[in-house]
């Protein structure tokens, strides 16, 4: 029996055994398993970063490197087809490239922190980037959210103030390393938003968008690689 789309018009799904659920809770169990194999995965990554900058403390290598490992596949995928390869529009470079950049400060920086303190610590202030993304859209954008919305970041706030008052390892370069990553991060985001408000080329899904961001980043990250390392 095959498992229900999330993309068909039925209201109901019948799983194996002849349960039958809302389609809605079929597509909330999807995204939670996103979330839950992308948490996983991110933490991973830290650990497996922290690892290796404890044995080569070289992090505009290792932030060069995690770039350089998806340029392969990315174009792998588009030589042989398997996913179409992007066309960009004349002009489309000049709004991409501004994206790339900030993508490779907010990546690099994000290395540095991990690097400079402990995962913990640079987690709990990476996860700050909303304030940053809440404020930018209201200074740059105009754009204005709910009392809610902005009530929901005093915990981050005080999360974050908190964790850095009380970390022992506390160093200022994990902390202004995890705050640039928020600021590059919610830069690109707003910038983003602001400026591909039309397409600039064509096979520009998710996944094709963020090959051609990290082959950007990459390339933006080589040269501080090269001078400081």
């Amino acid at each position: 029996m095959e498992l229900c789309d999330s993309e068909d018009i039925e209201e109901a799904c019948t799983l194996p055994g002849g349960v039958t659920v809302p389609m809605s809770w079929v597509r909330t169990a999807r995204i939670g398993l996103c979330f839950g194999v992308w948490f996983f995965l991110n933490i991973m990554y830290n650990l497996n970063n922290k690892v290796c900058q404890n044995a080569f403390p070289m992090p505009w290598t290792m932030a060069a490197v995690s770039l350089l490992v998806g340029i392969p596949f990315v174009l792998l995928m588009w030589v042989t087809g398997i996913r179409k390869a992007p066309k960009i529009n004349p002009g489309g470079w000049s709004k991409l490239i501004p994206i790339g950049l900030f993508h490779a400060a907010g990546h690099a920086s994000a290395v540095i922190a991990l690097g400079a303190g402990a995962v913990s610590f640079a987690q709990i202030v990476k996860a700050g980037e909303p304030v940053f993304t809440c404020l930018l859209a209201y200074f740059v954008l105009g754009q204005k959210f709910s009392r809610a919305v902005y009530a929901s970041l005093v915990p981050i706030v005080g999360g974050v103030a908190l964790a850095s008052l009380k970390e022992l390892s506390f160093t200022w370069k994990a902390f202004g390393g995890a705050m640039m990553s928020n600021l590059a991060f919610a830069s690109r985001a707003i910038y983003s938003k602001k400026q591909m408000d039309k397409p600039v080329g064509e096979n520009l899904g998710a996944a094709n968008l963020y090959g051609i961001l990290t082959i950007i980043a990459f390339i933006a990250t080589v040269p501080f690689f090269c001078l400081y390392e």
